[in-house]
């Protein structure tokens, strides 16, 4: 997500001041289905394999470190998820140690695609990106207002954010320079999905030191 041009350049109004110190950030991520169960016993759960996502992109957009983590989270499809510890839907809240506060919401049954947003609210404004669709039509008529659906799944809705991992790879290597990102950016964002699991299963919040 931090390759993501979209997200590159809600980073980039955040950090000229255009609106003012970020207070609320609302991430909806929804997948259009869930995986095999294959992956999915595997996987360490949706906190892990989905929500830490949403995790990293918080602590890039808000640049700041998460003191609490509160998780809430049910199994609403027809996958016996139960059994492997893991759920299907979710609405996790952070809290920044500067007080900024997250919303995210996940689901892996998204009917209609898709669904990538976020939306940063600051003291002075707010920015907001919304779901890249197949084509930029619009249809208006006595039904109503149609436009294409959202990008199917993570490879082309990021597609972008792929060749820009790999150009900054490479770019690293030919300059011979630290990363841009860190190992501790990823040991922050797996403390987030841990402190998540362990909120959701003691139904309380998280301290996060």
């Amino acid at each position: 997500r931090r390759f993501d041009p979209h997200i590159q350049q809600l980073k980039s109004v955040i950090e000229v001041g255009k609106i003012g110190k970020p207070r609320i950030l609302k991430i909806t991520s929804r997948d259009p289905a869930p995986p095999p169960i294959a992956f999915i016993k595997d996987s360490g759960g949706l906190f892990l394999d989905m929500s830490i996502h949403d995790f990293d992109m918080a602590r890039y957009l808000v640049n700041d470190e998460v003191v609490q983590v509160y998780a809430h989270g049910s199994v609403f499809g027809d996958l016996p998820l139960q059994q492997y510890d893991d759920i299907d839907t979710a609405v996790i809240t952070l809290v920044f140690k500067k007080g900024c506060m997250v919303q995210i919401d996940n689901s892996r049954y998204s009917t209609y695609g898709y669904d990538q947003r976020v939306e940063v609210f600051g003291e002075n404004g707010m920015t907001a990106t919304q779901n890249v669709l197949d084509n930029s039509v619009q249809i208006a008529n006595a039904t109503g207002h149609h436009t294409a659906r959202s990008k199917h799944f993570f490879i082309e809705r990021y597609a972008e954010s792929y060749r820009n991992v790999l150009l900054n790879f490479i770019d690293t290597l030919i300059h011979k320079q630290p990363p841009s990102i860190s190992a501790e950016d990823g040991l922050a964002a797996l403390a987030i999905a841990m402190a998540a699991k362990k909120s959701l299963k003691v139904k309380t919040p998280i301290s996060i030191s």
